[in-house]
This record gives C-alpha cells, structure tokens and sequence, in this order.
C-alpha cells in the first residue's frame, strides 16, 4: 500500500533529487556507492543538490542520525521515498534512465503524494 502524506511540501523535487531515489532504490549506500552510480566525482555537490535536498523532503534519511560523520553511514529512502519509488517502478518496471516521459510520471506522482515539483 503507498504511504500518502498530507502536508503540502514547499521545497522543489529537482531532478537531482530525482535520480538519488532512483539510485538509492531499496539498498542502503555509502557516499562512495552514490557517487559512482550517478557518475558524479564532486562529493559537495552530491551532497548540497541531491542528499541536502532529498533529506529535508524526507525522501531519504540517514542509516545513523546520531552520528553524523560515522564512517559507515549510509543513505536510505525513507517510507514516503520507497512510496514514490514503488509507483515508478511499477509504470517503469526496467527503468534505469531518467527519461522525459519517466520525468513527467514523476511530476505526476508527486503531486499525488503532495510533493512539489519543479517538473
């Protein structure tokens, strides 16, 4: 069942935002991992325009809150990040791009769990 959330979120869901859910899928990854799957090598820019943004959307969290700088932190999709990316999966079974009409079911889907997008 998708988890619906009802506070209107005002931060954008940009693009970036996007890719890190898609990314993050259902494993836990480290800094390292994300970094090589989005074929990014500037880790302040993994972190201010994917992770920062991802976070206070509540659409990934940290494996440990508590501390921060553990070398084994990981990032992981929360409920409502698993929601959104279980209803992309199930109208994009084999998606591993994001492409045009995979970005305009996203703007879709977020709307529905009422989460902005600048889509």
């Amino acid at each position: 069942k998708d988890i619906q959330t009802t506070p209107q979120v005002t931060e954008q869901v940009t693009e970036q935002v996007k890719r890190l859910i898609i990314c993050i899928d259902l494993k836990d990854k480290n800094i390292k991992e994300i970094l090589e799957e989005l074929n990014l090598r500037h880790r302040p820019t993994l972190i201010y325009d994917y992770i920062k943004p991802a976070v206070n959307l509540e659409l990934i969290e940290m494996t440990h809150p508590d501390s921060p700088n553990s070398p084994t932190r990981k990032y992981r999709l929360t409920d409502k990040g698993k929601s959104v990316l279980k209803v992309i999966k199930k109208r994009f079974p084999n998606l591993k791009v994001l492409t045009p009409k995979v970005m305009l079911q996203f703007h879709i889907i977020l709307t529905e769990l009422n989460i902005s997008s600048d889509v």
